[in-house]
């Protein structure tokens, strides 16, 4: 009888501690709880955007007559129409809400003016068109389609570049000048270059006396080195 009854006190004191709860563990629980909504949350929202993102099934160039057409073909969903930018000689497209399902593209010269193509896929479901021109960045005329989009590229033209010398300046003109007189035929009495004499002799070209407009022996003797005018007895060479 006392065995039994210490038997039910005991029963009774474990299903009391049971049934109480400290308040610091049911926090710990709540925040447990609380974590594991959220990621379930998260997890749910990225599955949907992956879902949502529109697959790009396949990718073709296709070359006319006059311009280079990139095709990026869906099976399901409309591509948005992307955003372009130019960055040096390439022309970037970015088509946002996409995604590659074939895995990254690369198309070496298709074209003689386009250099490459290249369709990369980026992070948060973003799909990048890169097409590099030869000299230039090419234009592109964007269409949607039901089943995908069509990028029809039109070579750019290179821009002349332009120098700091692009003012160049020419001079023309006779060869040799009126100024000067290679032979001396008064001196010598022979006509025959001044080079070749032994002597230290001047000419003084009709043209210089001219432009001068000299009249009198003296101003014309001016253009003569070593050569002072002068009257008889005066320091230096006279005439």
């Amino acid at each position: 009888m006392g065995k039994s009854l210490q038997t039910w006190n005991l029963w009774l004191i474990l299903a009391m501690v049971g049934a109480l709860v400290l308040p610091g563990q049911a926090q710990e629980m709540d925040s447990v709880d609380e974590s594991t909504s959220e990621q379930s949350v998260t997890l749910g929202v990225m599955a949907q955007i992956a879902d949502s993102a529109v697959q790009v099934t396949d990718i073709r160039l296709e070359a006319t007559k006059t311009d280079l057409q990139v095709l990026l073909e869906t099976t399901d969903g409309v591509l948005t129409t992307p955003t372009t930018s130019i960055a040096g000689n390439a022309l970037i497209a970015e088509i946002p809400n996409a995604a590659l399902a074939q895995g990254e593209f690369q198309q070496f010269e298709p074209t003689e003016e386009i250099a490459l193509v290249q369709v990369t896929e980026l992070p948060g479901n973003q799909v990048q068109v890169v097409i590099t021109g030869t000299d230039a960045p090419p234009t592109a005329e964007i269409s949607a389609t039901s089943d995908g989009l069509i990028l029809s590229l039109t070579p750019g033209i290179a821009q002349a570049e332009t120098t700091d010398d692009a003012l160049r300046l020419v001079v023309t003109g006779e060869e040799g000048s009126e100024y000067f007189e290679p032979n001396a035929t008064t001196a010598t009495r022979t006509d025959i270059p001044l080079r070749d004499v032994p002597q230290s002799i001047q000419v003084i070209p009709r043209e210089v006396l001219e432009d001068q407009q000299v009249i009198r022996l003296e101003d014309a003797l001016r253009n003569v080195s070593g050569v002072t005018p002068g009257w008889p007895g005066s320091q230096g060479d006279t005439i």
